[in-house]
């Protein structure tokens, strides 16, 4: 029992992590346009040129109230951001020092915002172009 019961608060913590997220009606998360879907993520990547974008989400679901991801800009991740997300914003957290050094990196002293976390729908924002 007093295994069972070490066992539970060691992933509890981990498993409210993972929960899902919803942004009030009317507003979409823009988690769904920094990152791919988890379905999709794990086998594809976003082609570019000179980065194609390779992304890794922890935790690794679609999409937990407050975590970070990877942006990994080539197949051998030379030139990565490290991004991170709560309830109110997206952040950047970190970036390659030297681009083909991947043990070399930028963190800044605090996450910098970059985006609200939620934002008028595309439906809201055409609604409201044409007054409707």
């Amino acid at each position: 029992m007093k295994f069972l019961f070490g066992y539970l608060l060691l992933f509890f913590p981990a498993a409210l992590l993972a929960q899902g997220f919803s942004c009030p009606a009317g507003q979409a998360d823009v988690m769904k346009y920094f990152a791919m879907s988890e379905a999709r993520r794990g086998n594809q990547f976003l082609q570019g040129n000179p980065n194609p974008i390779y992304t890794q989400v922890f935790p690794d679901t679609d999409f937990p109230a407050r975590g970070y991801w990877f942006w990994l800009k080539g197949p051998k991740a030379h030139g990565f951001d490290v991004k991170s997300f709560d309830e109110k914003y997206i952040y950047m957290r970190s970036t390659e020092l030297t681009w083909k050094d991947n043990t070399s990196f930028k963190r800044f002293e605090h996450d910098l915002p970059i985006a609200p976390r939620c934002a008028p729908s595309a439906l809201q924002v055409k609604q409201h172009r044409h007054g409707g």
